[in-house]
């Protein structure tokens, strides 16, 4: 429970015992969840102070889940007691987080009700959940077979992807723009689309749902499997979204 716990004292008159933590106690509890301390749980997490933002750029190595919620929220969960090591800046409703150094053992956890843009770069195992749009666009560069996860309902989303990285989709959408670069690999067969457009270069997998038509520029190790029986096209022109 607390890597500073060497013994636990136990009056069986109680049924809360005490923790000695560092320069004061915490009060516990045994629970169907196991012992659990609030006032513990309530020290390891951080809240930022934010205003209403709809884009998101995150610089750094931090785990991350952003999720559909009524209020705008930054937190960092967990024991690193690590809040100096984040810095956030807002400008209108674009809102910037950079890590100055790794962080571990924690989570960043950011809610809000819209989700426009989001840039990720070099994050670590990102979850991305809740949100219905009628427009995203999301940017994602790692290294390290990072991990993204996004379960959305977007009729027109855009993802571009660079880096040696793993993308899970799940949901619908009408219309998915996808352009992928080296070692990305976009795994979309359990988000169904009407029209897909997708640019792909590098050794990389892709599993795609298109039930109409799909636009494609892809090189030839580029391993592609599909869901559904859509018009194939190949695309001509260099870019296929909007940058």
């Amino acid at each position: 429970v607390n890597q500073y716990l060497h013994e636990l004292d136990i009056d069986e008159n109680v049924d809360h015992p005490w923790i000695p933590g560092i320069g004061r106690e915490y009060t516990w509890q045994m629970t169907s969840d196991g012992l659990i301390s609030q006032e513990y749980l309530d020290k390891l997490t951080h809240t930022y102070e934010v205003r209403a933002f709809s884009d998101l750029e995150i610089n750094g190595n931090v785990p991350v889940h952003i999720l559909r919620g009524d209020n705008y929220s930054v937190t960092l969960k967990g024991t690193c007691d690590c809040p100096d090591r984040l810095d956030i800046n807002q400008i209108g409703t674009k809102l910037d987080i950079n890590t100055t150094a790794r962080i571990r053992n924690a989570i960043l956890q950011i809610t809000l009700p819209h989700l426009h843009t989001l840039k990720l770069k070099h994050t670590n195992n990102v979850h991305i959940e809740g949100f219905e749009e009628d427009k995203m666009a999301i940017w994602a560069e790692g290294r390290n077979n990072r991990h993204i996860t996004a379960s959305l309902q977007v009729d027109d989303l855009t993802l571009h992807l660079k880096g040696r990285m793993n993308f899970e989709l799940i949901g619908t959408g009408d219309h998915l723009r996808a352009k992928l670069d080296s070692e990305t690999n976009l795994h979309a067969g359990a988000f169904v689309v009407r029209n897909a457009d997708i640019t792909a270069e590098g050794s990389l997998d892709i599993e795609l749902n298109v039930q109409d038509t799909l636009r494609q520029k892809r090189s030839p190790d580029v391993n592609l499997e599909l869901v559904g029986s859509p018009t194939i096209l190949e695309i001509q022109s260099e870019d296929t979204f909007e940058e």
